[in-house]
């Protein structure tokens, strides 16, 4: 009828702009949650389940995220490391520096000592590309890079830059000149509407 007809459109129009806004590849490549914390859940949860599923006498999967993160990322990586114990989730938070900035750097230094000491194999770097208390921000692309040499899937909490650091990209790649062009980086990025 008319004003179903009406109502698919908008829809329509508004998947097209969040598309466009994340710069995803495809449709399927978009997984809509209630909200951020969901999405940072249903992250961490992956890999928790992946390393739970390790057999016995294989090294640990790694995951570094950082010492700032939303408790959405914090929380279950602590009950699962608490859980699944070191022989399975090796855990490494990354302290930021005195501008609160996380740097590649350091990541790629907390993910060479995790594999030498404990031969763990890096799975994970999450990091948040926007503080959400000092708005700061995170060089997530050069993050990305460091994760994508050690075999490591990258995740961005990307909660606080739509609408607020959204960067405008150069890329061909991106579908419309205000795109956070996440498919250029991240394996996988939170977002959430209500930001």
């Amino acid at each position: 009828h008319r004003a179903g007809s009406a109502a698919g459109r908008a829809v329509s129009r508004a998947y097209d702009a969040l598309y466009k806004l994340l710069g995803a590849r495809d449709t399927d490549s978009v997984v809509l949650t209630s909200g951020a914390t969901e999405s940072n859940n249903t992250v961490v949860t992956s890999v928790a389940r992946a390393a739970e599923a390790r057999a016995p006498g294989q090294p640990p999967l790694l995951c570094v995220t950082t010492a700032q993160e939303h408790p959405s990322v914090l929380v279950p990586l602590a009950e699962a490391e608490r859980r699944l114990g070191s022989d399975r989730l090796c855990v490494v938070r990354v302290a930021p520096d005195a501008d609160g900035v996380v740097r590649a750097e350091a990541v790629e230094r907390a993910l060479c000592e995790a594999v030498k000491a404990r031969r763990a194999v890096p799975a994970l770097v999450s990091t948040m590309w926007a503080n959400n208390e000092t708005g700061v921000l995170s060089d997530v692309r050069a993050i990305a890079a460091v994760a994508h040499r050690h075999g490591a899937l990258f995740h961005t909490d990307a909660t606080q830059v739509p609408g607020k650091h959204l960067p405008t990209t150069t890329s061909k790649k991106a579908k419309s000149p205000y795109s956070l062009g996440l498919a250029e980086f991240a394996d996988l990025a939170s977002v959430s509407g209500h930001k």
